[in-house]
């Protein structure tokens, strides 16, 4: 019993510097995506818009539904959702399948290391998207646990929204 207990104080004596560390090397002292397009009174209404047009809670349970929309309106309605959520900002790129995502967040009480910066490569040439690459601030995530992120949060949201 007692070499349980020595183990676990171990193992918590080394867990504290490494979330230490984790949370140094996620957090950076500039900003990833420094441009902060001002969104105008139409931007919102557009956002606002394509938001509504799209929400798969409007749609019955068990229905697919396909979503086409153009790389602005795209960045438009991610900008809305981001600055409705927290003090970030986003940029995307869409080519091929492939979505680049470039956003940066900042945490309101931190010194000197106060963004969190995500750089993301998500694919969809297989039918279902996949993360082929994620990097929170100098962190590379693995493919497998993004991909597993991934896959839960999809299973989430369609358990949220009533589609399989």
């Amino acid at each position: 019993m007692r070499i349980l207990l020595k183990l676990f104080a171990v193992l918590l004596l080394l867990a504290i510097p490494l979330l230490g560390a984790i949370t140094y090397f996620a957090l950076a002292e500039k900003p990833l995506v420094r441009d902060r397009a001002a969104l105008s009174h139409e931007d919102v209404a557009r956002a606002r818009s394509l938001l509504r047009q799209n929400d798969p809670r409007r749609r019955p349970p068990g229905s697919a539904q396909t979503v086409r929309i153009g790389p602005k309106d795209l960045n438009l309605a991610t900008s809305y959702l981001i600055r409705n959520w927290a003090d970030g900002k986003v940029r995307l790129g869409v080519a091929d399948e492939l979505l680049r995502v470039n956003a940066t967040f900042t945490l309101p009480y931190a010194l000197q290391r106060r963004f969190v910066n995500i750089d993301a490569a998500i694919d969809s040439r297989t039918g279902r998207p996949e993360v082929t690459r994620l990097r929170i601030g100098r962190i590379q995530v693995p493919d497998s646990l993004s991909g597993f992120a991934l896959r839960v949060a999809l299973a989430r949201l369609d358990r949220l929204t009533g589609h399989r």
